[in-house]
């Protein structure tokens, strides 16, 4: 089954990283916020399943398309949708995406 991948949309500053390994995420779930420019966007899944991997800490500095974390599609549990993003908060969720 092919993983999902979020990857940086430009050379970019992580200031939060909102989720760890084995974590359930729903599509929509922020996984991490970037600072680009003084202006924070979010990493979001666009996929729901079980973060593998998280390659990224708070301070790393990015260039386009590095990777943020790895998800692996599948079914989650009830409440794993609570972790989907909030667009009320200002933020952009336009952060690059691949499937591998």
């Amino acid at each position: 089954m092919e993983r999902f991948v979020a990857v940086a949309p430009t050379d970019c500053t992580v200031v939060q990283v909102k989720v760890a390994v084995g974590d359930e995420v729903s599509a929509g779930a922020v996984l991490a916020v970037v600072e680009v420019m003084k202006i924070e966007h979010l990493v979001t899944s666009d996929v729901d399943g079980t973060v593998e991997s998280v390659a990224v800490t708070v301070g790393d500095v990015l260039d386009r398309d590095d990777e943020v974390a790895r998800v692996f599609p599948g079914t989650i549990t009830r409440g794993a949708e609570l972790m989907r993003a909030d667009n009320d908060t200002g933020m952009r969720a336009e952060i690059g995406r691949a499937h591998v």
